[in-house]
């Protein structure tokens, strides 16, 4: 319905009357979805008959704010409470700490765009505060959790921008200053020319805390991405859903679900199409296939990983991830222990015939010692005297 209504009006009679139908279903349907615990069906219910016109858009829309939850100032549609942005307060000091995944993340943000989308078509007032929930569950500088909901959050903060015309009065500069790095200040200036590009800084022996001041008119976006690994189980981060949750009716494909793997790799892959793999590929640092279902059946993957560099001394402990594609937060993470290449140095695997210290292309027999040497001279002479 929604594409049906957004696609171009001169597409013919077939076209309008699939358009009818559909509203008058969804007219019809109204009071199910509008009863419905999950926000997500009222949601884009209310989308779809706003952009109809239909006389039951109000309804509908009212149904969708009585489903709207607050925090902290925020405004979101989920089946859940989602807990605010946590910020920790030092040195009169407001510190943002990392966003951990909650339960029906995609799910959260798609209903909530789909709220965006049907406010800015409405020209409610609520709607900053829509923004700033959606811009707080991004991920860095992946989107959000999965494709779909990246794709409607995307629709309805474009649709925001135009309404809004933030890009007429778009003009910040942001300074990003580190305390543990004397001297250490960059600066990004975003106007209505560079707006929509993305602008990375990278902060070398980052310890503590990071500073962003921002002066100016307009929006700008920053994020902090982080990276650490660790060693032992009980330090990982666990999933907001047990992985080993069974919940069975909720649609006709219980029991499969499109899901994804990503492997650690310290070089490059190269490896054949085995079922279920439905795609597959490398990315720096390791490698992600793509299944078409998972089910109760144990799955193997095997896959060669070609060394076109010395590699040796490597991390011991990296991490093997599965997850549902669609639901990203449903997940399970384990360690991969690689023992082996731990405990190689470089000179197992370096192979230059260059190098002094090699000890197998540079090697060579020892000298014999001075007291050999001595000793063979003096039975020399000894001999040499007896025979004269």
């Amino acid at each position: 319905m929604t594409s049906i209504c957004e696609s171009l009006q001169e597409l013919g009679g077939e076209v309008s009357r699939a358009k009818t139908a559909a509203r008058r279903y969804l007219e019809k349907m109204l009071h199910s979805t509008r009863d419905s615990k999950d926000p997500h069906e009222i949601a884009v219910v209310s989308y779809a008959l706003t952009l109809a016109g239909s006389v039951d858009g109000e309804a509908a829309f009212n149904a969708l704010d009585a489903k709207m939850r607050d925090t902290a100032g925020l405004r979101y549609w989920g089946r859940e409470p989602v807990p605010p942005p946590l910020i920790r307060i030092e040195g009169n000091r407001p510190h943002m700490l990392p966003r951990l995944p909650v339960s029906h993340d995609a799910r959260n943000v798609e209903t909530t765009a789909y709220a965006l989308l049907t406010h800015i078509r409405r020209q409610a007032v609520i709607q900053a505060e829509i923004v700033r929930w959606l811009q707080a569950q991004r991920s860095t500088n992946h989107g959000w959790a999965s494709t779909q909901d990246t794709l409607v959050a995307l629709q309805s903060l474009m649709e925001y921008n135009i309404q809004s015309r933030l890009r007429d009065v778009m003009d910040v500069t942001l300074t990003v200053e580190v305390p543990s790095l004397p001297g250490y200040s960059r600066q990004i200036h975003i106007d209505d020319v560079n707006f929509s590009e993305m602008h990375t800084v990278e902060i070398p022996r980052a310890f503590g805390t990071v500073v962003v001041k921002a002066q100016g008119s307009g929006l700008a976006l920053v994020q902090l991405s982080v990276d650490y690994n660790v060693e032992w189980r009980h330090l990982m981060m666990p999933p907001p859903c047990p992985p080993s949750t069974l919940i069975s009716g909720l649609n006709t494909r219980a029991g499969t679900t499109p899901g994804s793997l990503s492997a650690p790799v310290r070089a490059g892959p190269s490896c054949q199409r085995a079922e279920p793999v439905a795609w597959r590929y490398w990315r720096e640092g390791g490698i992600v296939f793509y299944f078409e279902h998972l089910d109760v059946s144990p799955i193997c993957v095997t896959f060669d990983a070609q060394r076109w560099y010395p590699v040796a001394n490597m991390t011991r402990f990296l991490s093997a991830k599965v997850y549902d594609y669609y639901a990203p937060e449903r997940y399970n993470e384990t360690i991969v222990e690689m023992f082996n290449l731990f405990v190689m140095n470089i000179c197992q695997v370096c192979g230059s015939y260059q190098c002094p210290y090699c000890p197998v292309f540079s090697s060579a027999p020892g000298l014999p010692s001075t007291f050999q040497i001595v000793l063979l001279l003096l039975l020399l002479l000894y001999t040499f005297r007896q025979l004269s």
